[in-house]
């Protein structure tokens, strides 16, 4: 949902070269590279932000049809979670 918040996964370390972020996935070592909108993803996962905090921000700066910003959001951040590399925290509780 809208309100459920990204938080990075312990289990990998990440850093940027020149314009990618390149990530590390420590159990496993598989490598991960990413540019242009995933990697401003993954510059706002700092923060532990929601969903929909996401997905605003990148409509804001990209100009993307809100819809496909939805879409496109919620698909690569399923991915992530299925590598490993953040988990999704339900935090309804604090009104937000």
């Amino acid at each position: 949902s809208q309100s459920t918040r990204v938080v990075l996964s312990a289990a990998q370390i990440s850093t940027t070269i020149e314009d990618e972020e390149v990530i590390l996935h420590v159990d496993s070592g598989a490598y991960f590279g990413l540019d242009g909108v995933g990697g401003r993803i993954w510059e706002l996962l700092d923060d532990d932000p929601s969903v929909g905090e996401i997905e605003a921000t990148i409509h804001d700066e990209f100009a993307v049809d809100r819809e496909q910003v939805e879409t496109d959001v919620r698909a690569f951040v399923a991915e992530l979670e299925s590598e490993g590399l953040v988990r999704l925290v339900n935090d309804e509780s604090d009104g937000a």
